[in-house]
């Protein structure tokens, strides 16, 4: 009891910072300094297992990036070899299509081949007057009329 009242009356009276320190400066400072350096030490601890930790998982993702940065040049290497293919077969076709207007040719077209689509043999003496005067028509317009 004689302690406590020391101790009541070694503490100042408004047991504020001013109590705090005093204790923590004074008697208990070899202990309160043990208590604040095994804390310290502890979260130092969890620090290293946190900073191994944090290493371990960016090593992982350095190789996964690495995997994926592989897969990636790969992907790449193929879609330039099918590039050059594409563009030699547009160079190829360009050229085949600029060889066939320069030498007077027609692409063939819906019906523009040249050729009926069912072969008939037709007898002039046979046509009507209005199937006659279609013909005349056809001719007047360019169209070349063969009875075969």
């Amino acid at each position: 009891m004689e302690e406590m009242t020391n101790l009541e009356q070694s503490v100042p009276e408004n047991n504020g910072e001013e109590s705090f320190e005093a204790l923590i400066r004074g008697r208990y400072k070899v202990e309160f300094d043990q208590k604040v350096q095994k804390i310290l030490e502890g979260r130092l601890k969890a620090l290293h297992r946190e900073n191994a930790a944090l290493r371990a998982r960016g090593e992982a993702r350095e190789a996964a990036m690495t995997l994926q940065q592989q897969e990636m040049a790969a992907a790449c290497d193929g879609f330039d070899a099918l590039l050059r293919r594409a563009v030699r077969y547009g160079a190829s076709r360009a050229g085949q299509d600029i060889a066939r207007s320069l030498s007077g040719g027609r692409v063939a077209e819906n019906g523009g081949g040249g050729h009926a689509a069912a072969v008939s043999h037709v007898d002039p003496a046979r046509l009507t007057q209005a199937e006659r005067a279609d013909i005349r028509r056809r001719v007047a317009r360019g169209e070349k009329v063969k009875f075969s």
